[in-house]
């Protein structure tokens, strides 16, 4: 009787750490997206929107894996809404017009464009973060978080 006691606990415990080793590979298996994830050019980027008044600011936040010549953003979708919840564009600006968008090293960090809006209302930028050199380049868009 102890022997089919022992073989039943044994039989349990590998049991048990076959499943969990099963379960560890399973949860390695799936890893979710993350919203700043790098790449061979971008380590981390953001962006925030600010208001004071009606004077709505996009700040820009880059930094580069490499020595790039160009790194900052490419270009910013600039949105309104009088509720906050419908959007609507109302400012696009490219790096080829804004040359103060971009510029050349290891980090952007500015705020490069200034929208006169309209107080009391809400605003958010679409941005599309970018470092790159005579190797080659890569670009994440950024949504900022809503300002009023």
């Amino acid at each position: 009787m102890k022997k089919n006691g022992r073989r039943f606990i044994s039989g349990l415990l590998l049991a048990c750490m076959i499943m969990s080793l099963c379960s560890a590979f399973a949860s390695a298996a799936y890893i979710p997206p993350d919203d700043t994830e790098s790449s061979a050019y971008l380590e981390s980027y953001m962006a925030e929107v600010s208001v004071t008044g009606n004077k709505v600011r996009v700040s820009v936040f880059v930094d580069a894996v490499i020595y790039a010549s160009e790194v900052g953003a490419k270009t910013i979708y600039l949105y309104e809404s009088t509720n906050g919840t419908d959007f609507t564009r109302v400012a696009i600006y490219n790096s080829s017009s804004y040359p103060g968008m971009l510029c050349s090293g290891w980090t952007y960090a500015d705020t490069p464009v200034e929208y006169t809006g309209v107080a009391g209302r809400y605003y958010y930028a679409a941005v599309k973060c970018y470092a790159g050199n005579s190797t080659g380049g890569d670009y994440r868009w950024y949504d900022t978080a809503t300002a009023y």
